[in-house]
């Protein structure tokens, strides 16, 4: 559906008067027939032209999100934060981050993690205190989300539906770029526990200094873009080194890679890792580690 105008001229004794009108209008096409056709379904003219203006709009995205003037002067007079929001809302955008997540998920639990990824970039916190802080922020204003799901139970739920859908997800970060990634940067980080019910968690070395936990450990890499296109949760007491002659072969499988260059940090280097990466036709960037540094300075 679309908005349209027509224009219509009739006659008269002063001489010919234009006559305009608005509609809501639809096209179709039947099987038969080689040409859309199209029908008016609602006369709209009546309508001040501000509403036209933002039924147009919502017409042409209808994922979009239209400010009326009264909103936009009580979220000004409540002294919301809105540069920050719109503009990291705007950048996520521009990445096909905002399309690739709402593709993968619910009308409910898409603006929910937006909201934590807003949280995370501009006032890192717990669930239960971000989504009290994006209640406070233009966000609530931007989407369509029913105030009731401005909930941490709700955000938790959110973000398992986004653990499901992981693979598709990566997949399509993968896809967004237009040709296949040259560089494949990885690393790894912890997430502790003071439950017992996550079946894989084990305790290992700790980022967190709580080696009293068990905990996972979470592997992301990016492409060169800094678009994510592989995440896996592996247990908690792997040494990086381990994980990384596996993270190669699942991206070279899954992606039909057949060259590439690996980047990873000091803790991911040992001689079997480097006899790994060359024989899958990997280059590789590491970081050495300080002594391997200073013995090679001395030898320069």
């Amino acid at each position: 559906m679309f908005v349209t105008r027509t224009v219509s001229k009739h006659k008269v004794e002063t001489g010919v008067k234009k006559y305009e009108k608005w509609w809501i209008m639809r096209s179709y096409r039947s099987k038969d027939q080689k040409h859309p056709k199209h029908e008016y379904l609602l006369d709209i003219t009546n309508l001040p032209e501000v509403q036209r203006e933002n039924l147009r709009k919502v017409l042409k995205n209808p994922k979009s999100a239209i400010i009326m003037e009264d909103e936009c002067k009580n979220m000004f007079e409540e002294g919301r934060d809105y540069g920050q929001i719109a503009f990291f809302l705007r950048s996520m955008k521009k990445l096909s981050i905002t399309d690739i997540l709402s593709k993968n998920l619910s009308k409910r639990n898409f603006p929910l993690i937006a909201a934590v990824l807003l949280n995370r970039l501009i006032k890192p916190s717990s669930k239960m205190t971000a989504i009290q802080w994006i209640k406070t922020t233009a966000f609530t204003y931007f989407s369509l989300l029913e105030s009731k799901y401005y909930h941490h139970n709700y955000v938790y739920e959110a973000m398992d539906e986004v653990y499901k859908n992981m693979e598709n997800i990566m997949d399509d970060f993968y896809h967004f770029s237009t040709s296949k990634p040259k560089f494949f940067l990885y690393d790894i980080t912890s997430v502790y526990f003071d439950g017992n019910k996550v079946k894989i968690a084990t305790n290992g070395y700790s980022r967190d200094m709580r080696p009293d936990r068990p905990q996972v450990l979470l592997g992301l890499v990016l492409n060169e873009l800094g678009l994510p296109v592989h995440f896996e949760v592996m247990k908690g007491n792997l040494k990086d080194s381990s994980t990384v002659k596996q993270t190669i072969n699942k991206i070279r499988k899954r992606f039909d890679i057949k060259k590439g260059v690996f980047i990873g940090d000091r803790g991911m280097i040992d001689a079997n890792n480097i006899e790994a990466i060359t024989k899958e036709k990997f280059g590789y960037i590491l970081a050495l580690k300080h002594r391997e540094a200073k013995d090679l300075l001395e030898k320069k």
